[in-house]
């Protein structure tokens, strides 16, 4: 799924349309949420740390590992796997290449 929507999901900055799927905002809310969690010191928040159940459990699956995530990671992730694709890895390396002019400075 990450090789269809990685050209939609790439920042308008780097010449993507600057979706952003469901499925990686989800994953970004439980990570943060799940490090708070972990490193709050709110009385009711560590009950919920140090009482074993399903919702515990699953959340704090976000903390590290493969289900953890940030915005950053996820999006040089999409980049590096637009770049790897054969017809448009090659336009985003051309973009590149082309020298880029101050044209307020050319005509001098």
């Amino acid at each position: 799924m990450m090789t269809a929507i990685s050209a939609y999901a790439i920042h308008c900055s780097k010449c993507g349309r600057g979706l952003t799927s469901v499925e990686d905002t989800h994953t970004h809310e439980c990570t943060s949420l799940a490090r708070y969690v972990q490193s709050s010191t709110d009385p009711l928040t560590q009950l919920f740390r140090d009482t074993p159940s399903p919702t515990q459990k699953a959340l704090l699956k976000y903390v590290d590992g493969p289900m953890a995530s940030t915005p950053e990671e996820t999006n040089n992730k999409r980049e590096k796997a637009l770049l790897e694709k054969p017809l448009h890895g090659v336009f985003f390396q051309d973009q590149r290449n082309i020298a880029q002019v101050d044209l307020d400075q050319s005509w001098r």
